[in-house]
């Protein structure tokens, strides 16, 4: 568990480099790898599939693909629909950086993931996002986005 208060600080010296651009008007939705990402997925939960049938034995991890299989899948189908509707046209852009050209909730989505090792929890992200919005107010549409209902999530909302 990370201390709360550095992740907050790393959370607002993000926020201060984080640069939006102007105009969107031409941004497209882009997810780095997507396509890729799924069908390793899909490989991996095949290949295990198989080995379970053989052998019968798995570690948890894999059993938690087994599983759990069906939420990627959910996930993945969301982020094609949310695409092909434009959910995802009007969010701020990130204008420098290594995600320049993004929505600048995917760069920090990209770059809480990264800092935290992958270890998600609710009030992790919930300080993680309060301490980037002491620079810089998130709109609704981001939070929304990022997966969060404004009033479960117990974070301010900026701008819409």
């Amino acid at each position: 568990m990370p201390n709360l208060e550095e992740l907050k600080q790393f959370a607002e010296q993000m926020a201060e480099k984080h640069q939006i651009a102007v105009s969107n008007r031409k941004f497209r939705p882009r997810f780095p790898k997507l396509e890729e990402n799924i069908q390793v997925l899909v490989q991996a939960y095949q290949s295990t599939n198989e080995e379970v049938k053989s052998k019968g034995n798995i570690v948890p991890a894999a059993e938690w693909l087994l599983d759990n299989f069906y939420i990627i899948e959910e996930q993945y189908k969301e982020i094609q629909y949310s695409i092909k509707k434009d959910l995802y046209r009007n969010l701020p852009v990130l204008s420098k950086g290594t995600f320049s050209g993004y929505s600048r909730v995917y760069g920090i989505a990209a770059d809480m993931t990264e800092h935290l090792d992958g270890s998600m929890e609710e009030d992790v992200i919930v300080t993680f996002l309060e301490g980037y919005q002491k620079h810089s107010p998130l709109t609704s549409k981001e939070l929304w986005a990022f997966g969060f209902s404004c009033n479960a999530a117990d974070v301010s909302v900026g701008k819409d």
